[in-house]
């Protein structure tokens, strides 16, 4: 029989020894990392995703001072959730060392627990294993694509299976470059109708980058977008709205500012 893994990241100066004493009791085999160890070497969390996507990983906690949890640790989190391919979610708890207010939680990561220190989150997490897991649901469907090698590349595909030219905006992040192909892989080559790049904007006070093009979008296609920083959302829309507020785009934000 297979082990039942749990991956636990360590944020910031926290001790983590109670924590990993706890699921290792729950029946977990854990490895235990340092958070600034990966986000310290430019795009080395981005292996997590590969570790995360083993189904034997059942659970993932992150524990930290809760100022520790700011938008660019959970904009991570929120995107390494949306780059695994398996079927349902690892079980997920933010376990809070100290004094100070909770994380709001974007509503992507909603299935994940907010435990003070000392709860018995790990049992919980064992006990959640016989229970249907977590799926992302999001108003687009979008993935996530990490490499160390070629960076952070989000696949996002419209809602209804059909779309007659789009524009795609990153919150607080540049879009690089861009392309349309078949779902499922980084095209290495793409013919854009109409494209624009570079285009800057605000949405609730937070600037955004974008790109657009008026090339139609099937059920089986998606536009790539490749994003340099942390973004805190990305949002779909009609090609070249007027607005970014005027309804005609659809935001999945990845991070929340408490």
């Amino acid at each position: 029989m297979p082990l039942t893994k749990a991956l636990l990241c360590v944020l910031g100066k926290a001790s983590a020894r109670e924590e990993e004493s706890q699921l290792r009791q729950a029946g977990f085999a854990t490895a235990v990392l340092r958070w600034e160890e990966l986000v310290g070497r430019t795009q080395d969390w981005m292996q997590l995703s590969e570790i995360l996507d083993d189904p034997a990983v059942q659970a993932w906690v992150m524990v930290g001072e809760p100022e520790a949890f700011g938008p660019d640790v959970l904009s991570m989190t929120s995107l390494l959730a949306l780059s695994l391919l398996r079927e349902t979610q690892p079980g997920m708890a933010f376990v809070l060392h100290g004094q100070g207010p909770m994380p709001a939680l974007p509503p992507l990561m909603r299935h994940a627990k907010v435990c003070p220190a000392h709860a018995p989150f790990a049992a919980q997490l064992m006990a959640a294993r016989f229970r249907p897991g977590a799926t992302l649901a999001t108003p687009f469907p979008v993935r996530a694509v990490l490499s160390p090698l070629i960076g952070l590349w989000l696949e996002i595909a419209p809602a209804d299976g059909r779309q007659e030219g789009f524009t795609i905006g990153a919150l607080e992040a540049e879009i690089s470059a861009f392309g349309v192909g078949p779902r499922g892989a980084v095209p290495q080559k793409s013919r854009l109708d109409h494209p624009v790049s570079g285009i800057q904007g605000t949405m609730n006070d937070i600037p955004f980058s974008a790109c657009a093009a008026r090339n139609a979008i099937g059920e089986n296609e998606a536009c790539y977008c490749k994003v340099e920083g942390i973004p805190r959302g990305v949002f779909l829309g009609d090609y070249l709205p007027e607005t970014a507020q005027d309804g005609e785009v659809e935001l999945i934000p990845f991070a929340i500012d408490r």
